[in-house]
């Protein structure tokens, strides 16, 4: 797109208009922060190692030597921080005739278009969750929500619901379970719980009905809610987003960290003043990455 002229905003121009709409929408919570672990970077690329710890003891005789084990490295992540841009020029006779200053500065709020570039990313990592495509899966060769996750001990481990299915009490309930089996490299089980559900817009009113309702959700029975807020299954609720693009599929965060938002540099805005052409430009800049380091932090369902 060219200049912002005149022309561009002609009604900006002349007394009239009781309000303007369409712009500033940044009033919303960023749901990417309640999702992500937040790391800074101070690197191009960061990179995560997995090392295999520890197993169980084993039962010592009298006088006899311990067991002996070892520690390993396993699977080595890296995420890289992207750049980020967005400007913009505006012509002088645009500022100095405009009108209503408030609604212009507002429809060129950079700020704006960078917050949302950081929910959309993050987001779309969630999107990409089931894709094997080269670009999107872990480290360990598989998608981030897979039930073949290898392990340096042997064997696989699942995030990935065994059926897909739409949001139910049952389907979450066998979410629930999948977490509690969670094993670190060795095979040691390592508590694993779930924190939060996420949800596409479309299953908003289901998600709330399950964690909010006392007894059982669309049933005649008197029988407890396992998930309500009295009991607290997933401690810190749910939050839905606009940006997930499956209607049917859902996910949940664990307490196990590893989904990770880096950032490099934060959202920064830069003006310059064009002589030449009597314009001002500015132009907003950000780096980050987004990326999965350990798929025990994240639990999904592809939807029915």
């Amino acid at each position: 797109m060219s200049n912002t002229t005149r022309s561009s905003v002609a009604n900006l121009l002349v007394e009239g208009i009781k309000l303007n709409f369409g712009t500033g929408y940044d009033r919303y919570d960023k749901t990417f922060l309640k999702i992500f672990d937040y790391v800074k970077s101070e690197k191009e690329t960061e990179q995560y190692q997995e090392l295999a710890g520890f197993g169980v003891h084993s039962e010592k005789q009298e006088g006899a030597t311990a067991a002996l084990q070892g520690i390993s490295q396993s699977y080595k992540t890296y995420i890289e921080n992207k750049a980020y841009s967005l400007r913009y020029n505006v012509s002088h006779e645009l500022l100095s005739d405009n009108r209503y200053p408030q609604a212009l500065q507002e429809a060129l709020d950079l700020g704006f278009s960078a917050a949302n570039t950081m929910e959309v990313v993050a987001i779309d990592r969630l999107n990409t969750a089931f894709s094997t495509d080269s670009a999107d899966v872990l480290a360990d060769g598989v998608a981030m929500c897979s039930a073949s996750h290898p392990s340096v001990g042997g064997g696989t481990q699942s995030n990935l619901a065994g059926t897909a299915a739409a949001l139910s009490e049952t389907s979450l309930t066998a979410a629930i379970t999948g977490i509690a089996g969670f094993e670190d490299p060795r095979g040691n089980k390592i508590q694993a719980k779930g924190r939060l559900l996420i949800v596409p817009k479309d299953t908003d009113v289901t998600a709330q009905k399950l964690l909010f309702s006392t007894l059982t959700v669309g049933s005649a029975n008197n029988d407890l809610n396992p998930f309500g807020r009295s009991n607290g299954r997933i401690t810190d609720s749910y939050i839905s987003s606009a940006n997930l693009t499956d209607t049917n599929a859902f996910f949940i965060r664990t307490n196990v960290r590893g989904l990770i938002f880096q950032e490099r540099e934060k959202p920064r805005i830069m003006e310059d003043f064009k002589n030449a052409q009597m314009t001002k430009e500015m132009v907003s800049y950000l780096r980050f990455g987004v990326g999965c380091y350990d798929h025990r932090s994240i639990y999904g369902n592809a939807g029915a």
